[in-house]
């Protein structure tokens, strides 16, 4: 893709595809770092020496945004995290292809794109699943979640008589942090997760595909039958939540299991643990797969007169 210079209209650059970023601020002082690093080192230019100076270009930057997932990343994680994604190690490759043939201004431009992708404290949750998963393993810094917590419970407050109905919506764009808050304050606070969204889309954390199949099926059955179905489905869920918490569901996360004197913030932490043991951008791991296919077994037991809608 061709595509205007963000800094010099008269050029033209290859955008990548992976991002077509708005300049950030301090991208044009990390890429003059840069180039004079560049100019220092022995040429020709390697790719080792390119990521090195690349990061240690970053940590000096991101000292002021210690949520960014790039934050402190080393040089292996640094290498790992170009190699996941082909379209920024082309562009790098570019770079040292340019800079060793002194296209300067072109190296430039491409570097000013490529810092003002990390800068962006939500481009690994918009770029790539694996680094997606990354960022959710980095410090959690906000009170998102402890706000969302505060809010969900003005909602469950019963002298709250005025609600059409007790739950509430988050929206926002992809990557801005609505999933990681909910897993945050699920550390304190008892979650269910369930993820719908339809399989081989792009996005963190995964989705249950056993439930994205079995509940978001259309054009079938009537309004009734579909009550029926996801009232059979509640049922299921809260049967298998209690059995979970009892120990009996026959599946082994290795995080542990409940204790009776557990305190409830303790029972809300482990639950969470084991629903996300063996998460990656892959899937889930086996302890939510099975808990959920447990769930969908239920369910064609409770509802087996309507579930063929």
């Amino acid at each position: 893709m061709r595509t205007a210079s963000p800094t010099q209209d008269s050029m033209d650059v290859d955008l990548p595809a992976y991002r077509q970023v708005t300049p950030a601020p301090n991208a044009l002082h990390m890429v003059r770092t840069t180039t004079f690093c560049l100019s220092r080192s022995k040429s020709p230019i390697d790719s080792m020496t390119l990521l090195d100076i690349l990061k240690d270009v970053l940590n000096s930057y991101l000292d002021e945004q210690p949520s960014n997932p790039f934050s402190k990343m080393g040089l292996d994680g640094l290498r790992a995290f170009v190699d996941d994604n082909p379209e920024l190690k082309q562009s790098l490759e570019q770079v040292l292809k340019d800079y060793n043939q002194n296209q300067i201004d072109t190296v430039r431009n491409q570097l000013n794109i490529i810092y003002s992708f990390f800068l962006n404290p939500f481009s690994a949750a918009q770029l790539t699943n694996p680094t997606a998963e990354y960022s959710w393993k980095v410090r959690y810094v906000g009170d998102v979640a402890k706000a969302l917590s505060s809010y969900l419970h003005g909602v469950a407050n019963e002298a709250t008589l005025n609600l059409y109905a007790r739950y509430a919506s988050i929206v926002q764009s992809s990557g801005t942090g609505k999933s990681r808050a909910v897993d945050e304050m699920s550390k304190e606070h008892f979650v269910i997760p369930i993820n719908l969204r339809a399989p081989g889309t792009t996005g963190y954390p995964p989705p249950d595909e056993i439930l994205q199949s079995f509940l978001c099926r259309t054009g079938q059955g009537t309004q009734d039958d579909r009550y029926s179905l996801f009232c059979a489905f509640l049922q299921a869920l809260f049967q298998t939540t209690v059995l979970a918490l009892d120990n009996g569901l026959g599946l082994d996360s290795g995080e542990g299991e409940f204790n009776d004197n557990d305190r409830p913030e303790e029972i809300a932490s482990k639950f969470r643990k084991h629903m996300s043991s063996g998460m990656s951008a892959n899937g889930h791991g086996p302890y939510r797969i099975g808990f959920y296919k447990l769930v969908t077994d239920e369910m064609n037991k409770v509802g087996c007169c309507f579930l063929s809608i």
